[in-house]
């Protein structure tokens, strides 16, 4: 089951199989929940067509950013897709990097942003973002960032593994 305030639209199924989708969706609303942002998606490659495709999005603009699609070369997530980087910024409005693209189509207003890719043995496969952190984001947001970014890559290709990541002490709390 989908969780609330939150919408899914997978563009393909993940490899680990069609069942695995909720559990990414959960997965995701959680960890959006504990970096305490006020939104957070995942950005799937659709390699075929060069895009970033909303397949899980939690917050205020879920539904409107289900199944649109960025070009993998825009703004701070297209940079996390296209070198595997992570990328944060805390004043987007002044970041020559950020794209506000997506804030223009659905009327929102982005402040801050974590932006990481998700990466399997093929390769990046999506990107998470979380936004709008109060405060911002610092490096132990980072650090839970990148452990829930492997948790949603081993969600994302095998489909036994457990709903919980296993996190170190430092990741199982970013900074409240």
């Amino acid at each position: 089951m989908t969780p609330p305030h939150a919408a899914t639209a997978f563009p393909f199924p993940p490899p680990s199989g069609p069942a695995s989708e909720p559990r990414i969706a959960q997965a995701l609303a959680d960890g959006v929940a504990k970096l305490a942002a006020a939104e957070g998606s995942l950005l799937v490659c659709d390699d075929r067509a060069g895009d970033l495709v909303f397949a899980v999005s939690v917050g205020p603009h879920a539904h409107q950013l289900a199944g649109l699609r960025r070009s993998i070369d825009d703004g701070l997530v297209g940079l996390a897709a296209s070198f595997g980087q992570a990328q944060i910024s805390n004043a987007v409005a002044i970041d020559p990097g950020f794209d506000p693209g997506v804030d223009q189509e659905v009327g929102s207003t982005t402040r801050s942003m974590l932006a990481v890719p998700v990466v399997t043995p093929e390769g990046v496969v999506a990107v998470l973002t979380a936004l709008n952190r109060e405060g911002g984001f610092a490096a132990d947001h980072l650090a839970y960032g990148q452990a829930l970014a492997k948790h949603l890559a081993d969600l994302w290709t095998h489909p036994d593994t457990p709903d919980k990541p296993s996190l170190s002490q430092e990741q199982q709390d970013p900074g409240g």
